[in-house]
């Protein structure tokens, strides 16, 4: 994840989504369905403190890099150990099939290959 400014105390939400890179409108929505904890500024719009920011990178690695569905994301965010875990033998698992997948894959080419090649029977050893 990447790391924000320790300066600033509170982010507005356009500075949020730059820095994550989502729509705002992708920001409000996981402020609104995971009740990330926002100020509101003196007009009233929503500020973001470095503890919101960090909780909604988060929220995005776990939507964005491991795929977990919005419920998922919940439960990670309540249990972090065991929805981690689980995440992480899931692209284990997931990276494992692509490269079955690709072996599977080079075996059929080598296959392929070899009965291409003409049958010579009783070959000097």
């Amino acid at each position: 994840m990447k790391e924000h400014n320790t300066t600033k105390l509170y982010y507005t939400r356009a500075e949020v989504a730059r820095e994550l890179g989502e729509p705002v409108s992708t920001v409000k929505y996981w402020t609104e369905h995971f009740n990330v904890p926002v100020k509101p500024s003196a007009h009233g719009r929503a500020r973001y403190n470095a503890q919101a920011l960090d909780q909604l990178q988060r929220i995005r690695y776990l939507r964005r890099t491991m795929g977990l569905s919005l419920p998922q994301i919940q439960h990670a965010l309540q249990n972090p150990s065991t929805a981690v875990r689980n995440a992480d033998i899931a692209a284990i698992l997931t990276s494992l099939r692509t490269q079955l997948v690709q072996l599977r894959h080079a075996l059929d080419q080598y296959t392929v290959a070899q009965a291409a090649l003409p049958y010579k029977k009783n070959l000097p050893e």
